[in-house]
């Protein structure tokens, strides 16, 4: 099996421009799609991952705009069914698929996991990203030991994966430690104790996970 990881600038495209504008992430997994006329008609679901009003403003402008033929949400999780680019049909050959969601970054930018049986499609895949600042992170023939899978991610509240985006961006977890939780309290408009117990449950949630998955 070949696989590819690279690293595109998405900001004019249109999941990614709107995480761009709204300083939001993403980490989706393409279903299904259709080609028609000169559009790709792409169903997919994803996660969200920002502050609360972000995601607020994002949802509302994002489900108005003329190429979003479906959304709904419910808490973080996303269902889109949305018009995309013809051009962006190499992304939706047959003979290849996604190894891993795509994670779309607040600064427009995202990482594609794309792996085939044969090296060829991926080399038109590396071609078309040229267009977009590609950057090959990886590019190798290997066996697939896993795929990830959007659901497989654990379900988390909004005020848990509130509590922890704001811990990770503001350096809570860097070493040595940037912030305290006193000040991610306040950044959050909660008590010190209510942000304590969302943090310490989405961790709860995390670790086991990714130690039962990644360790």
């Amino acid at each position: 099996m070949w696989r590819l990881k690279v690293k595109v600038d998405v900001s004019n495209m249109l999941m990614g421009s709107y995480c761009a504008k709204y300083n939001i992430s993403l980490r989706g997994y393409p279903l299904t799609h259709q080609i028609k006329g000169k559009n790709v008609l792409l169903l997919g679901v994803g996660n969200i991952f920002g502050e609360e009003k972000n995601i607020k403003f994002f949802c509302k402008e994002f489900e108005a705009d003329k190429n979003v033929l479906k959304f709904e949400k419910k808490g973080n999780f996303l269902f889109t069914l949305q018009k995309q680019p013809l051009v962006t049909k190499i992304l939706y050959n047959p003979n290849v698929f996604w190894s891993e969601p795509q994670l779309i970054k607040s600064d427009g930018f995202a990482i594609w996991n794309i792996a085939s049986f044969t090296k060829e499609p991926l080399d038109k895949i590396v071609k078309f990203t040229e267009k977009m600042n590609g950057e090959i992170l990886s590019f190798r023939e290997e066996k697939v030991a896993s795929l990830g899978i959007v659901n497989s991610i654990p379900n988390l509240s909004d005020k848990q994966k509130q509590a922890l985006e704001l811990a990770k961006k503001n350096g809570y977890y860097s070493v040595p430690r940037k912030i305290g939780l006193v000040k991610l309290a306040k950044k959050m408009g909660i008590s010190l104790a209510t942000y304590q117990v969302h943090l310490r449950k989405a961790e709860e949630k995390l670790i086991p996970f990714l130690s039962d998955n990644f360790v």
